[in-house]
């Protein structure tokens, strides 16, 4: 089973009711069932993890307020991951998008390959242990 992103949307603010940012998503990919939010780092940190799920909460506490059902996920992307961050976020139950040449590959815990070839994104399934906002 596969899943096709036919939506998406870079630099997503999210506002209060006094219009303060309070929450800001690089890029959500959407479909029918599922928004996947994703940040962009050149070489994420630890800390980035949990900075990106208070954003994820902030982002379905927004989505509810608006009567938006779709399930919620995850994913840091980033050029070089020093350490443990890769299985950090893993852990974490987000998904790892790293570039590996010219190409793109997603992780978790299995290599998935990102495929833009039908004019939109598909992934393959998505796995258990990914975390649910």
């Amino acid at each position: 089973m596969g899943y096709h992103f036919n939506g998406s949307a870079e630099n997503q603010k999210i506002r209060n009711e006094q219009g303060q940012v309070i929450a800001e998503i690089d890029i959500l990919l959407e479909n029918s069932d599922y928004i996947v939010a994703v940040e962009v780092k050149s070489k994420p940190k630890n800390t980035d993890i949990d900075n990106f799920a208070t954003r994820l909460e902030i982002l379905r506490k927004y989505k509810d307020e608006n009567n938006e059902k779709r399930r919620i996920r995850g994913a840091i992307a980033g050029a070089v991951f020093h350490g443990n961050v890769k299985s950090a976020v893993l852990e974490a139950g987000f998904y790892v998008i790293e570039q590996t040449g010219d190409t793109v590959k997603i992780n978790k815990r299995t290599i998935l390959t990102l495929n833009t070839s039908k004019g939109g994104i598909e992934c393959a399934d998505i796995a258990d242990r990914c975390r649910n906002f």
